[in-house]
């Protein structure tokens, strides 16, 4: 139980972090991109920021997570599921019809990238080693 407690605190924080960091990178991209486009670019700026902001800022959630609270992970396979949970929601959207609802969307984004990022930091890389094969 105690484990299980320990992931979830983990994916809760590194969606803090994600959300802190996707709403600091759209609020400067909109800000930086408002002056075109009769005002359009800058929520182009806002959603953008969003989009590539908060998997960024899941991913530095996993490095404090790494750094400062000692949790034994791999970032490398952390970064991959960062990711791959990001990304996946978009891919899906068309075929599972999830760009009619764009709340379901976000909702997926929100909770998949947290929660592959944990997923693959927790994992264990594979090793070779020839002695096993023998």
């Amino acid at each position: 139980m105690r484990k299980v407690l320990k992931y979830i605190g983990m994916v809760i924080g590194i969606a803090v972090a994600g959300a802190l960091f996707g709403v600091l990178s759209a609020f400067l991209l909109s800000w930086l991109m408002q002056d075109g486009s009769g005002g359009w670019s800058g929520l182009v700026g806002a959603i953008l920021g969003l989009a590539v902001g908060y998997p960024v800022g899941v991913f530095i959630g996993i490095v404090i997570f790494k750094t400062l609270l000692h949790y034994n992970g791999s970032l490398l396979l952390g970064l991959v599921g960062v990711i791959f949970g990001g990304a996946l929601p978009f891919i899906l959207a068309e075929p599972l019809g999830f760009n009619n609802y764009g709340d379901l969307l976000w909702t997926l984004i929100v909770i998949s990238s947290p929660l592959f990022g944990t997923i693959g930091f927790n994992l264990k890389r594979a090793r070779s080693n020839p002695e096993v094969l023998s």
